[in-house]
């Protein structure tokens, strides 16, 4: 719901949402429990008072409640809630059409989630050098809810039965420049620098394999084959932390046809320690090092439109668990490593 309000010589832009999303899985891998299930419900308040053509002050505001819930074959319920209150002040000034900024900030109350206050940035600038030349930069944060229907979305292969962690970004940079258009071409390139508290890396559990024996046969980590390659992902929060720098060329001929060409590339470390910060931007879940795409959409006739698209991710790697002693199959503590993959072509 949005509406407009005069007052005085300014004008005061208001809105107001909800949402309510429900996501869950019948079963679980574990014997005897239920799959996950999730209720969010999701408030949003915002209003801008415009001062003048050139200046605007104004806040959004943000309410999640989640509840998390399984049982056992008792039927016995088992419940987790946890809310969140998040205040977005912001300040726009604009000086004609060649410079806007937008000046804010975030400030997040969590309750049973972690830490109880996260503050972090939200400023966007852009400026036009000339007519077709633009430079921007963002500096943006803030907590990312990882419901089970996020996560869900990120890969269908998901544990039923898992609890997600939120991941909280203090910064996360993007800065470039903008180009054309110019006979149909246009181009950007753009780099940037992100920090992330609790990422969510899926990783290949460490499995010890009895075979029916007195004792246990020699251990080993579960290896993405043609058999497994569809078993459920599980995660584990990281702390990460990395660049990527990119470009893209785009022509558009007339309403006819767009083509798009785009990559990325984000060095990735060889080595993760869960007491340190893991170098390396995150692309994916597979954590490619670079990823290029390449679309093109076509119009022959005005009811028809054709899409076609390529995207392949290289140098991909699979974080799997290992234990700390080899000579024991049922160690409470784990070290990580990674498993090369082969590239992906979708």
């Amino acid at each position: 719901w949005k509406s407009n309000l005069e007052m005085g010589d300014g004008h005061l832009r208001y809105q107001a949402g909800l949402s309510y999303n429900y996501a869950g899985y019948n079963k679980s891998l574990a014997d005897g429990y239920s799959g996950a299930k999730q209720h969010h419900i999701h408030v949003t308040l915002g209003g801008k008072y415009e001062i003048d053509d050139r200046h605007a002050v104004g806040m959004d505001t943000y309410i999640d409640h989640i509840n998390t819930s399984f049982s056992d074959l008792e039927k016995v319920s088992y419940n987790d809630n946890m809310s969140m209150l998040t205040l977005s002040p912001f300040y726009t000034v604009s000086a004609g059409d060649d410079f806007h900024a937008r000046l804010g900030g975030n400030v997040s109350f969590s309750f049973s989630d972690g830490a109880k206050i996260r503050i972090s940035p939200q400023v966007e600038l852009s400026y036009e050098l000339t007519p077709g030349l633009m430079l921007y930069g963002n500096v943006t944060g803030g907590k990312q809810l990882n419901t089970l229907s996020r996560m869900a979305a990120l890969s269908r292969y998901s544990d039923p039965f898992a609890m997600h962690g939120n991941t909280f970004s203090p910064f996360n940079t993007e800065m470039g420049i903008n180009i054309g258009p110019f006979q149909g071409f246009t181009f950007k390139a753009f780099t940037g620098f992100g920090v992330f508290k609790d990422d969510q890396l899926t990783y290949i559990p460490f499995v010890g394999y009895w075979n029916g024996l007195a004792a246990p046969a020699p251990t080993t980590v579960v290896t993405p084959t043609a058999q497994n390659r569809y078993a459920a992902l599980y995660y584990r929060s990281f702390n990460t932390r990395g660049a990527k720098i990119g470009a893209e060329v785009a022509y558009q001929y007339r309403s006819l046809a767009e083509v798009s060409a785009k990559g990325v590339f984000a060095p990735q470390k060889d080595e993760i320690n869960t007491h340190e910060y893991y170098n390396g931007f995150t692309l994916g879940l597979d954590r490619p090092k670079y990823v290029l795409d390449f679309n093109a959409k076509f119009r022959p006739m005005r009811p028809l439109t054709v899409r076609v698209g390529l995207e392949v991710r290289g140098d991909r790697k699979a974080l799997y668990q290992l234990p700390t002693s080899d000579s024991e199959s049922n160690a409470a503590t784990f070290r990580y490593s990674f498993y090369t993959m082969s590239d992906a072509v979708n």
